[in-house]
């Protein structure tokens, strides 16, 4: 799956880098359409196996991300972090939104937003690289009984 991940990133920062030299409205189709959804495609097929296999089979309908807040942060601090990790991802979105339509406003055009996001993307790819493939014993954190 590791593989899969690091390829799909990098047909993602292609379609993205490769963007910045569109000249052609099918252009846009042609990148976005089959090159970036291609590669979006392949994450969402591993991510959700993986989601599938490792998380519901053994924690049914817990939340990946609360239950890893949890986790880390304990039953009393895992909610409020995860709260700040939900408000994180959308105020970065929202950053990124207003970011790419300032750099619009300033050179005319999205080639920075979209050379940005496609170094994004490889940096990613690198950074899923580095994750250990060993297993990792998790307790459930209901379980766990406080001292």
């Amino acid at each position: 799956m590791r593989c899969v991940t690091v390829i799909a990133l990098t047909i993602i920062a292609a379609g993205g880098l490769a963007t910045t030299q569109m000249t052609q409205p099918w252009h846009l189709h042609l990148l976005w359409g089959l090159v970036v959804g291609t590669g979006s495609g392949c994450m969402a097929t591993v991510f959700a196996s993986t989601v599938a296999t490792r998380w519901f089979d053994t924690r049914r309908g817990v939340v990946p991300t609360i239950a890893l807040c949890v986790q880390i942060f304990g039953r009393q601090h895992g909610p409020l972090v995860y709260g700040w990790v939900f408000a994180g991802h959308q105020v970065g979105g929202a950053l990124a939104a207003w970011g790419a339509g300032e750099l619009f406003a300033i050179t005319g055009s999205y080639r920075a937003s979209f050379v940005m996001a496609g170094v994004g993307c490889l940096i990613a790819a690198v950074g899923v690289l580095r994750i250990d493939r060993r297993p990792v014993a998790w307790t459930h954190p209901l379980d766990v009984v406080p001292a």
